[in-house]
This record gives structure tokens, sequence and C-alpha cells, in this order.
């Protein structure tokens, strides 16, 4: 899913990731489900991801006009409706001020670059865990339901 990266608050400058899915994954997320964002400017393999929340998931698919007053970019718009008509999400990127540049990462402290605003992104959603016995034994899963209390 592509996303970028905008400034959430005026106040302070607090990015969050304005993210684009297709329509069978975007009916999928929820509002506070687990997030990891991959800043384009980043090499994962070796920094991680940003972590995040799913703060607020579009009713409705936007259209191709809405795309391009949000986004401001032709190439952009037209490679997130490859895939048809995306739901826009809004992932908080969670904080730490522990590290550099003030990002909860994956691998460590992240990145020594600021990562700025209009950035392009990858973002993934978790939105749905299941026990790994679970698919080991999926037959005795589906007879007993053993997994799902656990």
């Amino acid at each position: 899913m592509i996303a970028r990266l905008l400034v959430a608050d005026a106040g302070e400058v607090r990015l969050t990731a304005i993210a684009y899915l297709p329509g069978a994954e975007g009916k999928k997320v929820k509002a506070n489900m687990s997030a990891r964002v991959a800043p384009s400017t980043v090499k994962v393999e070796l920094e991680g991801y940003v972590l995040g929340r799913v703060i607020r998931v579009a009713e409705l698919p936007a259209s191709r006009e809405g795309l391009l007053r949000r986004l401001k970019n032709t190439v952009l718009v037209e490679e997130i409706l490859k895939a048809g008509a995306p739901f826009e999400i809004e992932v908080d990127l969670q904080r730490d001020a522990t590290t550099p540049r003030g990002y909860a990462w994956t691998s460590g402290e992240g990145p020594d670059i600021r990562i700025e605003p209009g950035t392009l992104a990858r973002t993934e959603v978790v939105v749905e865990r299941i026990h790994i016995i679970s698919l080991i034994f999926p037959a005795m899963d589906y007879v007993f339901g053993w997994f799902k209390a656990l």
C-alpha cells in the first residue's frame, strides 16, 4: 500500500501516514489496528519500520479527483488506482523520546536521517493474528475450536 507522510498538527511537527489500500484490503482495516510504516528514504532491512496505529479509515473508496486534490501528483494517483478504488487510512506514528528522531522503530533507534513531510512510504496493517499451532493443525482447530480460546 502506498502512503505519504504528512504533518498532523500545526503546533508540533508530528507526522502521520496517509495510506491507500485496495478495496478488498481496505474493508478489513479498522481503527486502532497496529501498523508498520516504511519511509522510502529508509532501508527496511537495516532500520526496520516505524510503529503506528490506524486512527482513521475512510467509509467509502477515494475517487480519482479526491486523490488528485489530496496528493497533487498525477503519476502517484495513477499508481494507486492500478489496484482499483482505494480506501484511505490514516496511521498515527508512535512516538519514542529515547530515539534520535522521536519515533518508535521495529529495529533499534531508526535511521540518522530526518523523516520529512511528503515522504512516500509503504504501510502494512496487521488485520489478523493467528496462533501458529492452528496452522500446523488446521483440521483440529476447525473441529474443536481449540486454539481460538488461547
